[in-house]
């Protein structure tokens, strides 16, 4: 649990930002560890804070477009779908290195509005994780309530990929299927070019995947897919031979 991260969700005061909005991400803001990332599932957050899945998924998404946080999708080695990891993305302002605490930790120079002396908590010195065990949380989440680092390794550096073709974006517009934002999309595509930390060919091999993926949600917005890096997932595959129905796709 992060104070600063709780301070932070708590003190937000942004005209967009809904009470439901508020309630996940302050729950975010529960399980974050020093790192401002969390990664509880998506079933742990709609049941602390009694919404639904597909409400708690609808709120993920707009915190991202509000930029309040990023969304990293996780896979085991297996390609099945683990809980993402989600970043807070609290201003460089907002942070100063505390004296008493030295110099690993941060905390909130901003000051917690509306709060009376009584609702204060009695013992502020103390530091850590509570006792009591947390009901209906995965193996994922639980440890991260103890800022446990992900298993997986760090990404390793890597040299720079090969230049996008010109019509990079255009190839991957075209095999696309919810052809929504496209002057956005556009921007994010090209800066993921300029970056210099992926090869095209992987994005459209992970497009690919996705595009053959075997379940009936929603196409993702394609800004949505390129922000999460979401060509790096494996999704289940469709059977040769077997109809589907049809999905939503904007045109």
């Amino acid at each position: 649990m992060s104070l600063r991260a709780l301070t932070w969700a708590f003190d937000l005061d942004i005209e967009e930002l809904t009470s439901t909005l508020t309630l996940v991400l302050i729950t975010l803001a529960n399980y974050a560890n020093e790192e401002d990332e969390t990664y509880p599932r998506q079933s742990t957050i709609a049941k602390k804070t009694k919404l639904s899945r597909q409400t708690v998924n609808t709120s993920l998404a707009r915190l991202e477009e509000l930029g309040l946080i990023t969304c990293t999708p996780r896979t085991h080695s297996t390609g099945a779908f683990r809980s993402s990891i989600y970043k807070l993305l609290m201003p460089a302002a907002d942070r100063v290195k505390s004296a008493d605490m030295g110099d690993s930790e941060t905390v909130s120079n901003k000051a917690t509005r509306r709060v009376h002396q009584d609702d204060r908590p009695c013992q502020a010195e103390r530091q850590g994780v509570s006792s009591r065990a947390t009901e209906g949380v995965g193996d994922d989440d639980t440890f991260n309530r103890i800022l446990e680092p992900s298993l997986e390794p760090k990404n390793k550096k890597r040299g720079p990929a090969a230049p996008f073709p010109e019509d990079a974006f255009d190839q991957f517009w075209k095999l696309y299927p919810n052809k929504e934002a496209k002057p956005v999309a556009r921007k994010i595509f090209q800066k993921i070019a300029d970056a210099g930390n992926v090869e095209f060919s992987a994005i459209m091999e992970g497009l690919r995947f996705y595009v053959n993926k075997d379940d009936f949600r929603e196409w993702a917005m394609p800004t949505t897919w390129l922000n999460q890096d979401r060509w790096e997932a494996r999704p289940k595959q469709k059977k040769a031979g077997i109809a589907k129905h049809n999905r939503h796709m904007a045109i």
